[in-house]
């Protein structure tokens, strides 16, 4: 499959060298085409058989779903917290989010009211919305509610507050619907809509996508760092450790490493938002190596415009750092960077790169390693920056202006690359290409 991939991108470039289409081969198993499939159907992970003690309740209905509506206690959705955890999510777009001690933290604030005022719960909350993959009212007049599968597509944040708490509340109802819908675009709305109370972000769409599902697994069992894209967790403490890899932000550095630095700086949103744009950044191409060697080069520029602020901040800044600074402090001068460098990159490591997703660091060990693995090539053609300046006066808005100010510093890496050849020899040794 290597071999394929790589005669067809020759091919490819070749026959169209203005091209800028990237050809990338991947075998699939049946396990990866069952993986596709169970988070395409936006699954209820949870399929116990639960008999739930409620009060009373309704039943409505449309042509693609059925609900029923009632109250449950909050020692129910305890104990269901307490056992299966987060699993409980599982069609939701976010975990449990966490709480701080702040009036304007909503979870600290359903917190208060469980502990305070228990009997005014049901008012004060909006209640939960949990999906089902059947309900059965027959016992209803015994207050008895047969259903089974769950998966809580809003009120996560509410079961997450009383499932965390030391012991189960008393006195608490909480009103609840349950909904059966085998219709997937339904399912995907009726999670859309009902989520509202904490804000939303275009990348929370994605939690269940099969890119991301893997590249966290990939993180969790191959590196130390911790990669997140869906939002929240098992505890009521907010945490965020200092291994901790956004994907929104990676996102943004893998834009600009693939050479779309307006899409890095415009269009983050966008990603998220739009297949296009999200099966460029985000494919099966994407491995957490590749993520690392990208978002660190994003760090590393960073961290050095963050020393020669430091340095500014002192007088000390020599007339060449002034300049360098007054680049890296332009609107989209990072990403651009980045892309610049990235084109480069044939050039510094010696090698004809058929594809970039297959760049990474042959040795891992944290954020700091890597931007110092870096921090001397960057440093090198930190100067060459001036090449690019002409294109940050619209904001990297001119494609065409992108387009020739990179192949500008492309060239000047080229032409200078036999007096930096030791240092790109070093830093072509750390990588696995």
């Amino acid at each position: 499959m290597k071999s394929v991939e790589q005669t067809s991108s020759a091919l490819l470039k070749g026959h169209f060298p203005s091209s800028d289409i990237s050809i990338s081969a991947l075998e699939i198993g049946i396990n990866s085409i069952e993986e596709y499939y169970v988070s395409k159907t936006t699954p209820i992970l949870v399929s116990d058989t639960f008999e739930v003690e409620v009060t009373g309740g309704y039943e409505v209905s449309a042509s693609k779903w059925q609900a029923f509506v009632t109250t449950v206690d909050a020692k129910w959705l305890y104990d269901i917290y307490k056992q299966h955890s987060t699993q409980l999510f599982s069609a939701n777009i976010r975990d449990y989010l966490g709480s701080r001690r702040t009036d304007k933290n909503i979870n600290n604030g359903i917190k208060n009211t469980v502990g305070s005022e228990a009997e005014q719960f049901w008012v004060y909350n909006n209640g939960i919305t949990a999906l089902v993959n059947t309900f059965d009212i027959t016992n209803i007049e015994s207050n008895k509610l047969k259903i089974i599968g769950l998966s809580i597509v809003n009120g996560a944040q509410t079961t997450g507050v009383i499932g965390t708490e030391d012991n189960p509340p008393k006195n608490v109802k909480i009103p609840i619907r349950f909904i059966k819908c085998d219709d997937q675009n339904t399912v995907l709305s009726i999670i859309k809509f009902n989520n509202s109370q904490n804000r939303i972000h275009a990348s929370d769409f994605r939690s269940n996508d099969p890119v991301q599902v893997r590249l966290m697994t990939d993180f969790n069992n191959n590196t130390e760092f911790e990669y997140a894209l869906r939002r929240g967790g098992s505890e009521d403490v907010i945490r965020r450790p200092a291994n901790f890899l956004s994907a929104t932000v990676v996102a943004q550095a893998l834009a600009a490493f693939f050479i779309r630095p307006h899409m890095a700086y415009h269009q983050k949103n966008k990603i998220w938002k739009i297949d296009k744009y999200y099966n460029f950044v985000f494919n099966d191409s994407s491995n957490y190596g590749n993520v690392l060697f990208s978002y660190s080069l994003l760090k590393t520029v960073e961290k050095i415009k963050k020393d020669l602020m430091n340095k500014s901040s002192t007088d000390e800044l020599k007339t060449v750092e002034e300049k360098h600074l007054d680049y890296l402090r332009q609107r989209g001068s990072i990403f651009l960077f980045m892309s610049a460098i990235s084109a480069s990159l044939e050039t510094i490591l010696d090698c004809k790169i058929a594809n970039k997703s297959k760049l990474k660091f042959k040795k891992v060990e944290n954020i700091g390693s890597l931007i110092n693995t870096w921090k001397p090539v960057v440093d090198s053609i930190l100067p060459y920056t001036s090449q690019l300046t002409d294109s940050l006066n619209d904001g990297i808005r001119s494609v065409d202006t992108v387009k020739d100010a990179i192949n500008k510093f492309v060239s000047m890496v080229e032409s200078t690359s036999s007096v930096l050849k030791s240092e790109y020899s070093k830093f072509s040794s750390e990588i696995e290409k």
